[in-house]
């Protein structure tokens, strides 16, 4: 086998990990929370939390606007930190719910 053989080869295997390379980092600069802008801690109390975890997403109306930072139990409850833009209103009113976000139960 001469070299001049190898070559093709070797130069789709560097430009298909090149390839590779860049999407995995695509990928994880999508799936990284967001800490664009100004974003201060808050915390909610949960009787049920269970498959939450750090770095999932806060919505509000279909909108990414925060990320969970902690889960602490304390007794029967949950307190959950997050992470919230400061341009989301927090009103008396606010009410926080854990759902679940696809058919196979995250949330």
């Amino acid at each position: 086998m001469k070299l001049k053989s190898l070559t093709p080869t070797i130069i789709k295997i560097v430009a298909f990990t090149a390839v590779i390379g860049v999407l995995t980092y695509v990928i994880i600069a999508i799936l990284q929370p967001s800490s664009d802008g100004a974003s201060s801690e808050r915390s909610a109390v949960f009787s049920d939390a269970s498959g939450l975890k750090p770095r999932d997403g806060v919505r509000s109306a279909g909108v990414k606007v925060g990320y969970v930072t902690a889960i602490d139990l304390k007794g029967a409850t949950a307190v959950v930190h997050f992470q919230l833009n400061d341009d989301v209103t927090i009103t008396s009113n606010t009410t926080a719910a854990v759902r679940y976000q696809n058919l196979l139960g995250q949330r």
